[in-house]
């Protein structure tokens, strides 16, 4: 398995992707928050992963800032998962881990 990391941003988010045996695959990158940013990201994670491998993307869900790109991922066919903080309504329409 593939598992992406994603800490969302106004202006841009900061990308980690690692194997589930903890084999670090792409180190800290950032993307801008935008089209061209969300496929960057979307290249380097199949440049990580085997035609086999599940991937797993997970998310922090600050506010609007990470509605593009939860948007993006999902419609992309990837499992992504939002975190809320505690500051954030369990009725939000992304789903949560």
């Amino acid at each position: 398995m593939i598992c992406v990391g994603i800490d969302v941003a106004k202006d841009k988010h900061d990308c980690f992707i690692l194997s589930s045996e903890g084999e670090v695959l792409a180190g800290v990158f950032t993307i801008p928050n935008n089209r061209d940013g969300f496929e960057t990201l979307l290249q380097r994670i199949r440049s990580c992963a085997l035609p086999a491998d599940k991937i797993k993307v997970g998310l922090e869900a600050t506010g609007h800032y990470s509605y593009n790109i939860l948007g993006f991922l999902l419609d992309c066919g990837l499992a992504t998962y939002a975190r809320f903080g505690r500051e954030q309504s369990s009725s939000s329409p992304f789903p949560a881990w």
